[in-house]
């Protein structure tokens, strides 16, 4: 993946590692305010395109525990 390409969180372009970041933020934000299973696949889905940049999973969980906290 090549950010500004095709590079995609969710349904987001980004551009950058701290676009990629940020956009993973807004997903864990409101797919926590509705904690549902189908929010629980959308979250899974944008984590995968996190680890697809290049984010290692170790990584994607402290970002993930960082928005909800």
């Amino acid at each position: 993946m090549t950010y500004g390409v095709n590079a995609r969180i969710g349904n987001i372009t980004v551009f950058s590692r701290e676009g990629a970041i940020e956009a993973f933020k807004k997903f864990v934000e409101v797919c926590y305010n509705d904690f549902t299973i189908e929010s629980c696949c959308v979250l899974s889905g944008c984590a995968d395109d996190m680890h697809k940049l290049g984010f290692d999973w170790d990584e994607i969980e402290a970002i993930e525990i960082a928005s909800i906290a």
